[in-house]
């Protein structure tokens, strides 16, 4: 299963947690994003001929309660603005599409 691993800006620190420096997630699986419902965190619609991306924190946030894997996912709570943005991209990133590779011509 696909892991990332964000480093962060800084060393945090929480109670009952070791200090840490970066932040490591396993991909979702199917179950959590449409058996459970929690859907993609990113979507497009199309207003006024031009793309729009909507974003929904509620199913980023529900996402890293499960693919968090250290440190806690409560331990997230003590995250500045821009590492918490970091966190937030790197759950989107695990929905962008793959892209096709071309066979090699034989």
């Amino acid at each position: 299963m696909a892991e990332r691993i964000i480093p962060l800006s800084r060393k945090y620190e929480f109670l009952g947690v070791q200090p840490f420096s970066e932040v490591r997630l396993r991909a979702p699986t199917y179950k959590e994003i449409y058996m459970d419902g929690i859907g993609e965190p990113r979507e497009t619609h199309v207003v006024a001929g031009q793309p729009m991306v909507v974003t929904h924190y509620e199913a980023i946030d529900r996402h890293l309660l499960n693919v968090c894997l250290s440190p806690s996912y409560d331990a997230l709570s003590v995250l500045e603005a821009h590492d918490a943005i970091e966190v937030a991209e790197a759950v989107c990133d695990f929905f962008m599409r793959q892209p096709v590779l071309s066979t090699p011509s034989t």
